[in-house]
């Protein structure tokens, strides 16, 4: 009796083994809800939301399960920095960027004339440089200024934008495979243009998605430094004053202001005789001579005055 159980609990123990092993090898099925056959796309149209929405499920669990093995991350610097010859050091920075594998983005310089009349160049100049020899590019960049004004480095951390657009190209993979699938068993006109439409929808967006990061991989790869370059301040003559008195100093000072004042003089003068006697004699010799004649004929002494009118009303 006892050996007949323990015949019962082996065989239970290794059915359940055997089941166990069973449902573990089972790997992902597809989705029972999608019927891919080419009647049922004829009957009931494409079932593409249906298809998006079950694609999306299955394999965007798979993808958070795959962390990235390193940061995504954008670093850019920035320089001001003072060169005394700012040509010279534009042309050095972008041999360096070239040497160590960079290259140029775009670069450019003007002149401007100081208030001493002296003619200065300034510019600027931005490079992309191999991320891991930033610093190394910044220390000779700076070796190569007579002074450092501002100094700043940024980084964005874009890992997680980054995975998800690794997913999402997944899922869009996906999502396009299984449309071509339907568009290859579509019979009618309908359903063949319209999983076309589909299928130029989600490539485009694959493409979209790829260009992004393409772009964070290479941003993250080469570093960008902005340069900007002006040449040394000139310093300003100190203006000194003398504060000592003494005669002779006195007595130029009054002689300058005797001049002064007699040049205004003179000039006055020369305003009186150019301006207003020339006036005098257009204008105001032409309206005296008019007014003598109108006295003369009586044409002004007739016209009744002021007094006279008062009078005869009061009369």
């Amino acid at each position: 009796m006892k050996i007949h159980k323990m015949n019962l609990l082996l065989v239970f123990i290794i059915g359940m083994l055997l089941l166990t092993t069973a449902c573990g090898d089972r790997g992902p099925t597809a989705p029972d809800n999608i019927n891919l056959t080419a009647a049922s796309i004829d009957s009931s149209g494409v079932v593409i939301d249906q298809l998006l929405s079950s694609t999306d499920s299955s394999v965007l669990k798979s993808e958070l399960r795959q962390p990235l093995d390193q940061r995504v991350v954008l670093k850019d610097a920035n320089l001001q920095i003072v060169a005394d010859d700012v040509l010279a050091t534009i042309n050095n920075i972008s041999q360096l960027a070239e040497e160590i594998g960079g290259w140029v983005v775009n670069s450019n310089t003007s002149k401007s004339t100081r208030s001493s009349g002296e003619e200065v160049i300034t510019g600027s100049i931005v490079v992309r440089v191999p991320a891991d020899q930033l610093n190394s590019a910044l220390s000779q960049i700076k070796g190569q200024a007579a002074s450092v004004d501002a100094e700043s480095q940024t980084g964005t951390d874009v890992t997680q934008e980054y995975t998800d657009l690794n997913s999402q190209i997944k899922n869009l993979q996906a999502a396009e495979t299984q449309l071509q699938t339907l568009f290859d068993r579509a019979q009618t006109t309908d359903s063949v243009l319209q999983v076309y439409n589909e299928l130029v929808r989600v490539r485009g967006e694959i493409e979209t998605a790829q260009g992004r990061i393409n772009y964070f991989n290479e941003a993250s790869n080469y570093s960008s430094i902005t340069v900007s370059l002006r040449p040394p301040t000139v310093p300003q003559t100190a203006v000194q004053v003398d504060t000592a008195w003494s005669p002779a100093t006195a007595v130029t000072g009054a002689f300058n202001s005797l001049v002064n004042v007699l040049q205004g003089l003179a000039n006055l003068l020369i305003f009186v005789v150019v301006l207003v006697i020339p006036l005098l004699l257009i204008i105001g010799l032409p309206l005296w001579l008019a007014y003598k004649l109108l006295k003369r004929y009586g044409w002004l002494s007739d016209r009744p005055s002021l007094n006279t009118k008062v009078e005869s009303h009061v009369g």
